[in-house]
């Protein structure tokens, strides 16, 4: 579709044309064509030969309001010349994929839009504008507050498209259970003392109130441990009274997923940090 009409070497003058002007190098065998452009769009620049007849497409180009210069290389003595600004409503073409993932992890949700330029996009969330999006690419990290259904919306001056819901949702990754999984620990480092800074150490979590066996003695403690779900991504080992800790520990172990993440072991006014991973 075309809107507006520009022709250069003819006097068909629209109502919202600017006037092309051109010339011709003669030692370059050369066309050299300016084009005022007042208004933002997609435009193309055609050619026609000795008459006006047969145009075809010399260039498509988007601008802003000014002034586009066009070099074209021909050996003809005689060429017509005109331009065409494209009003294509805007248009979805592809439309976004929802999905369900872990919390933190990437979301990634992609339209395909098409339309006379310049189109505006944004998208939206359970009805409301979310903030920034202006990419027909929304990408963020999984949260569950962000869950709900996502919609893109992109438009021009002659219409506007809404694309099919995609819904997104969250997942907790926390472990609601560690019974019977032996963990690999890594240690990164301490706070305090009576703990060490560096190695690695593995415990099996019984199934009788989470019982421990360990190749760290700090947790072997067979008193009666209690594990939950502290929030969305955190469980809570802990023992109220034991042998070696009648004062009590905890064990807070933040899941990226499943089966890793990294853990804080505390105890009185220290703490040891560092890696986890769920090996069975």
């Amino acid at each position: 579709m075309s809107k507006c009409l520009w022709l250069l070497l003819l006097t068909v003058m629209p109502l919202c044309a600017q006037e092309l002007s051109g010339r011709r190098s003669l030692r370059l065998q050369n066309y050299n064509i300016s084009a005022p452009i007042l208004h933002e769009g997609s435009f193309q620049l055609q050619r026609s030969g000795t008459s006006v007849t047969n145009w075809i497409a010399v260039t498509n180009f988007n601008a802003y309001p000014g002034t586009n210069s066009f070099t074209d290389s021909i050996t003809n003595q005689h060429r017509f010349y005109r331009m065409t600004r494209f009003t294509e409503a805007a248009a979805i073409t592809n439309q976004p994929a929802g999905l369900t993932n872990f919390f933190d992890q990437e979301v990634r949700l992609e339209a395909g839009v098409a339309g006379s330029w310049p189109l505006r996009v944004w998208w939206t969330k359970d009805g409301a504008v979310v903030p920034g999006a202006t990419s027909n690419v929304l990408v963020f990290a999984g949260r569950v507050n962000l869950s709900g259904n996502y919609r893109m919306v992109v438009s021009n001056s002659w219409g506007t498209a809404t694309s099919s819901t995609a819904t997104v949702k969250t997942i907790n990754p926390v472990a609601t259970s560690i019974m019977n999984k032996t963990i690999q620990y890594v240690i990164k480092g301490r706070e305090g003392s009576g703990f060490v800074s560096s190695g690695t150490f593995q415990t099996t979590y019984g199934s009788l109130a989470y019982t421990t066996t360990s190749s760290n003695a700090n947790l072997n403690d067979q008193g009666n441990w209690q594990y939950g779900t502290l929030n969305e991504t955190t469980g809570r080992a802990i023992i109220s009274g034991g042998f070696i800790y009648p004062n009590g520990t905890r064990m807070d172990m933040t899941f990226t997923n499943l089966t890793a993440g990294t853990y804080n072991f505390y105890h009185n006014s220290g703490r040891q940090f560092g890696d986890f991973k769920v090996t069975n």
